[in-house]
């Protein structure tokens, strides 16, 4: 079994008969990458933020976010539009309530600087979040979507997988675990600088190319086992 976190990794190591059988590597899905055909069919020039609801914040992250996490998310969309980007409120699965917060977002903010978006391919989606400046988001695997690209993003999380993915990759900073309209204003008017948002793109790219020897040691721990049975 491998977990993909140091916390998860004890937590399974502490209630299994066969700790030997526990590893810890990245998630496979930062190592999947995507031949980025919106460039392809011109539309990659378009400088945009993305904002990814996840509807767990109002029940999961209850008692962190209380009924402050749509607002949140309005207040976030309205400050990038202020920096001059538009946004995309984009769906990263099919939950009606992920469906739900994006509507009620993109309904209460100007049209033509906001734009739900609603894309079935998994690759097209890992598309767009990679051409976006950076990304605001709560779906795990929408914010592994944006380090496998090298894109910064700002999580509003509610568990501790957020805080771990974020420290791996050394930006544990932009993970904000409790609502403070405050602190998440902060942390997009840092990354709307074009020098802070090179910066980390950068930090990000370099923990990545690490990670991926991780991840070669892991499939060949798979492979192994499999030869072997």
């Amino acid at each position: 079994m491998f977990a993909r976190d140091k916390q998860s990794y004890d937590y399974v190591r502490a209630i299994t008969p066969y700790p030997d059988r526990v590893f810890n590597a990245p998630d496979i899905t930062l190592f999947y990458d995507s031949e980025n055909k919106l460039k392809e069919e011109g539309r990659g020039s378009l400088k945009y933020c993305c904002i990814i609801p996840n509807t767990r914040m109002l029940d999961q992250g209850e008692e962190d976010w209380g009924k402050s996490y749509v607002a949140l998310l309005k207040a976030s969309a309205q400050r990038v539009i202020r920096s001059g980007l538009i946004v995309y409120v984009l769906l990263h699965t099919d939950e009606e309530g992920d469906l739900a917060i994006a509507s009620e977002v993109v309904n209460d903010l100007p049209k033509g600087k906001v734009k739900l978006v609603e894309e079935k391919d998994a690759l097209k989606i890992k598309d767009i979040i990679g051409n976006s400046e950076f990304v605001i988001g709560s779906r795990y695997h929408s914010l592994v979507a944006a380090f496998s690209k090298g894109v910064p993003s700002v999580c509003m999380g509610w568990s501790h997988k957020y805080d771990m993915l974020y420290r791996d990759f050394g930006v544990g900073e932009f993970v904000i675990s409790k609502a403070d309209k405050g602190d998440i204003e902060k942390k997009i008017d840092f990354l709307l600088e074009k020098k802070n948002n090179s910066m980390y793109r950068e930090k990000i790219k370099s923990v990545l190319t690490k990670m991926k020897s991780k991840n070669g040691k892991m499939w060949d721990l798979v492979v192994e086992y499999l030869v072997k049975k």
